[in-house]
């Protein structure tokens, strides 16, 4: 098995409480786990190698969306970006 470790230092929330801090984050959490851990994961990042900055950008979200759907599509585009075969230049 192998082990992962995604640190993230900055998440920027635009128009929520910060009580829903926690809730976006453990959703994150969930999402990004289920990514990773998904067939072909671990090749397609040890293909890429280190990745020291990524660059998400915006999550558009609907008005009123809850912090578990906006952690879920937060974890979900981190992931789609740690899994692209083609190497991103750190930004």
């Amino acid at each position: 098995m192998r082990r992962v470790r995604v640190s993230i230092d900055t998440l920027i929330l635009r128009g929520f409480p910060p009580e829903s801090r926690h809730a976006v984050a453990a959703a994150l959490r969930r999402e990004l786990s289920r990514v990773l851990a998904g067939p072909g994961a671990a090749e397609r990042l040890s293909q890429r190698g280190d990745t020291p900055r990524l660059r998400a950008g915006r999550i558009e979200m609907s008005p009123g969306a809850d912090a578990e759907r906006v952690g879920t599509r937060a974890g979900a585009r981190i992931g789609q970006l740690l899994l692209d075969r083609s190497p991103k230049t750190p930004s």
